[in-house]
């Protein structure tokens, strides 16, 4: 390594390097990189659908609302009748 005027080393290449040795860090670049695509895509995939699980929910969810204010009304008709049945009945 040669030093040049900034301090950094000066990096290059030999004729020492194994042609094997740079095509397995070549395929295993490639691998990392299609690993990388992969793993991608899948998680894509699986925010797809959720995405769409949620969208299917969602109608649900209003319907579910719906309901829950029908029973309280219900809840308050049923307390209406049990304090009319609870009065005394007037003597005659």
């Amino acid at each position: 390594m040669e030093e040049t005027d900034d301090g950094n080393a000066h990096w290059h290449v030999s004729r020492g390097i194994p042609v094997a040795f740079i095509i397995s860090m070549l395929i295993y670049a490639i691998a990392q990189t299609a690993t990388a695509a992969w793993f991608a895509s899948s998680m894509a995939y699986r925010v797809e659908a959720v995405e769409r699980a949620q969208i299917q929910a969602a109608p649900q969810g209003e319907r579910l609302t719906r309901v829950e204010e029908k029973l309280v009304a219900v809840q308050t008709g049923i307390a209406d009748i049990k304090s009319i049945l609870q009065q005394p009945k007037p003597a005659r």
